[in-house]
């Protein structure tokens, strides 16, 4: 850095050494420089000269926070004016006057002012895509840390829905202890055991889906299909042409997609009453794009306030907050319409193509 900023002084010394030069070579004589007489008809130039060296110097110091050697251009502005005041010189290599020469030089300086200000407004920028990235992971470690709250969440669930279906099991085996066995009885232990085992798998895959982490997101959604087909008995379809490595996204991205699509289909479930239930995945320009329909019960208005879509202030749900929040994470763009009651609701989730 150092080095760079001794050649650039050099550079500009010699510069500015040629440029006096051809000043003093261009006079008559060097004698002339001190016997010349100034005359008074020259003097509305000299004005202008004056205010052209002044505005000149100003403009120096206007830059010099990106030079930092203000005091040489300052040095040669004033040499120059003041061989103007006492002779009359003519440079016989360029048909330019002095104050012809000093005015570039004035125009010159607002061309370098302009151009710092440019810089700064680039640095601005990057400094603000700078921060703008840090605000992204820390949004990702509160996410990793919301991930551990989950867990803590999912010993809260085994312990308020297994545990009581088991202390269930416990009673009735005591029943059994002091009575004949029947086929009636065992049947209905094994299936109260099924079904705890199947809540047991259901908070597992509610924690994080590990068909994500080993088959992808294309078979992570296609999974999630099957899994709210279950719940509520629609018939559900999963439209695609990618595979899963034609998918450029990380794995906090996948987790965040797939939690967002799981919320939509959640509502399906809750409030739809579908009987069938789609998703699309298609690109669109440099986006990807997640489009969930269903064929259900559809909405004109939330009690009482007319929908207008994500950003209606009837969403004030949990459940839309946390859609939000997730997809401003990875830049994404919610989209939710219905065309009417009985007409079915469209949620549709964008998110840049990282492949394009």
């Amino acid at each position: 850095m150092k080095a760079n900023f001794k050649s650039s002084q050099c550079a500009l010394f010699f510069g500015m050494f040629f440029i006096a030069l051809v000043l003093v070579l261009g006079l008559r004589s060097l004698d002339e420089l001190f016997t010349s007489q100034i005359e008074l008809n020259r003097l509305p130039a000299l004005l202008l000269v004056s205010i052209a060296g002044a505005a000149t110097t100003f403009t120096i110091k206007s830059v010099s926070a990106r030079f930092r050697f203000p005091a040489l251009l300052q040095v040669t502005a004033i040499f120059a004016l003041a061989c103007y005041l006492l002779t009359e010189i003519k440079l016989p290599i360029f048909p330019l006057s002095l104050s012809s020469i000093i005015l570039l030089a004035f125009l010159l300086g607002l061309c370098l002012h302009k151009y710092e200000q440019d810089q700064e407004q680039m640095r601005n920028k990057d400094l603000k895509l700078q921060l703008q990235a840090l605000d992204l992971n820390t949004a990702k470690l509160e996410l990793v840390k919301q991930d551990e709250r989950d867990r803590r969440l999912m010993a809260s669930d085994l312990h308020d829905q297994v545990l009581n279906d088991l202390k269930i099991l416990k009673i009735s085996i005591k029943k059994l202890e002091n009575c004949m066995l029947d086929q009636a009885a065992i049947n209905e232990i094994n299936k109260q055991i099924e079904g705890a085992s199947s809540q047991i798998r259901q908070v597992m895959d509610s924690l994080f889906p590990s068909v994500l982490e080993e088959l992808g997101l294309i078979a992570a959604l296609k999974d999630l299909l099957q899994s709210s087909a279950a719940k509520a008995g629609h018939m559900v379809r999963l439209n695609t042409s990618f595979e899963d490595d034609q998918l450029q996204f990380d794995n906090i991205e996948k987790l965040l997609i797939y939690r967002i699509i799981q919320e939509g289909l959640n509502n399906v479930v809750k409030h739809a009453k579908a009987k069938q239930v789609q998703l699309t995945v298609s690109r669109e320009g440099d986006e990807i794009v997640f489009l969930l329909q269903d064929d259900g019960c559809g909405f004109e208005e939330i009690e009482g306030t007319p929908f207008k879509g994500i950003n209606s202030s009837a969403f004030h749900s949990r459940g839309f907050r946390y859609i939000e929040q997730r997809a401003a994470l990875i830049d994404g763009r919610i989209k939710i319409d219905s065309a009417g009651k009985d007409k079915g609701v469209k949620f549709e989730l964008r998110v840049l193509d990282k492949s394009s």
